[in-house]
């Protein structure tokens, strides 16, 4: 997930926690100082990132700045545990539940950890500071008002944490009551980020339309790629396409597609054939060849002898429209290696058969590529076109401040037991 999509799953998990009351075992009290301890400290580096300079040149910019420096000193305070003993659990996967508010506070844990790892990926020239940085501040403001109040609620035997826990609520109250109001009229748009240079983990056949079109920009985003590893992702693809054409084929929705698949699939097979003839001398980014094989182990499950099921044979159609991004970006492989003479050639009657290729020469695995991306265009418009809803991403500030959550928690797509890795 990207941070946007993080920091709203973090605040629906609040949410749902301020809206369905409920008391955590004693013993899940480690659970819930594990989840305060990772939202305070998420909120302390965000707001340590984007507060570097001035909030404006208003008269109230000053007092602004001081405010915003009071919670990120209140946020640094050393938390007062409500457990007698910290265990030595680390992670929410350490830390057993038994009630579902327990539970609730383990995912609230649990994304505070994603959402702070995400917010790392940030690239931090995209940080934004001064007036651009009240949507964040006034977000991190809502969270810490937030867990300061579910504080409050689980802290009724500890003097010390609910003092704690009050000062964090005025101190968030009184950031968001300074925000400028013509700054947070809008939810924020995506914040550029490096985990898209990372692998993304396919866990299902849902993933496979995301991890093709992370594939396509690993290989675009690559500074030098070894025609084995383009021989690799065309032979994986032409299978994947012939994959696609069998689940799909008894499918009357998806079905009028299938046949202008193996035409393309044979055009990749041939392609990776081609891809022996050609060498490189210097070692390529591996990035790609990893994330194939994350994407080669899902389609030779879909492969096998178990019937898919309806959302396979969906995900499966939709992994169509990246899978042809794919054969447009080895075509842009291959012309920027061929003619930047990053290759070698296998020539037949000379001396010296591996000959450096150029700008001038025409390898037949360029040609190869050409009639690739040719099909390719031919399927793309023979395809229906797929509408996807587009997800919606709230800011937390709207997230918290209604509508109120419903019962039960939202449902995350990935399991517990895995970690932050892209």
């Amino acid at each position: 997930m990207a941070y946007e999509a993080d920091v709203q799953r973090l605040s629906e998990h609040l949410a749902h926690l301020l809206t369905t009351p409920s008391s955590v075992d004693r013993q899940e009290l480690e659970v819930v100082d594990a989840a305060r301890i990772a939202v305070r400290q998420l909120c302390w580096r965000i707001l340590r990132d984007v507060t570097f300079t001035p909030l404006g040149d208003t008269p109230t910019a000053d007092l602004s700045s001081r405010t915003v420096a009071t919670l990120q000193h209140v946020l640094r305070t050393e938390v007062h545990r409500l457990a007698d003993t910290a265990g030595p659990g680390t992670g929410w996967i350490d830390y057993a539940t038994t009630t579902d508010a327990g539970r609730s506070w383990r995912e609230v844990h649990r994304h505070a950890v994603l959402t702070e790892h995400e917010w790392e990926m940030v690239y931090p020239q995209a940080h934004p500071h001064g007036t651009g940085a009240w949507p964040i501040i006034t977000d991190v403001a809502a969270i810490a008002e937030a867990i300061a109040h579910l504080e409050q609620d689980a802290a009724r035997d500890h003097p010390a944490a609910m003092d704690q826990a009050a000062a964090l609520a005025l101190a968030a109250d009184q950031v968001r009551r300074l925000a400028p109001p013509g700054a947070l009229d809008t939810d924020p748009a995506p914040l550029p980020s490096r985990s898209h240079q990372l692998l993304l983990r396919i866990r299902s056949a849902a993933d496979l339309s995301g991890g093709t079109a992370r594939l396509a920009y690993l290989l675009r985003t690559a500074h030098r790629l070894e025609p084995a590893t383009v021989r690799a992702v065309a032979r994986s693809q032409a299978q994947a396409l012939l994959t696609i054409g069998r689940l799909i084929k008894t499918d009357t929705l998806y079905s009028p597609a299938q046949p202008q698949l193996r035409p393309l699939a044979t055009s990749l097979a041939r392609l990776s054939r081609l891809a022996e003839r050609v060498r490189s001398s210097a070692p390529g980014d591996d990035r790609p060849r990893q994330q194939l094989q994350l994407l080669h182990d899902c389609w030779r499950f879909l492969d096998g002898p178990h019937e898919a099921t309806q959302a396979e044979r969906a995900a499966a159609y939709l992994a169509i429209h990246p899978a042809l991004d794919i054969v447009h970006a080895l075509h842009e492989v291959i012309h920027h290696h061929v003619s930047e003479g990053q290759w070698y050639q296998y020539l037949k009657g000379g001396r010296h058969p591996w000959r450096l290729t150029s700008d001038t020469t025409e390898p037949r695995i360029v040609e190869a590529a050409q009639r690739a991306v040719q099909q390719a265009e031919q399927l793309a418009h023979a395809l229906p076109p797929t509408e996807q809803p587009a997800a919606t991403v709230r800011a937390p500030r709207h997230v918290l401040a209604g509508p109120p959550a419903t019962a039960r928690p939202p449902a995350d797509p990935r399991p517990a037991h895995l970690d932050a890795t892209r």
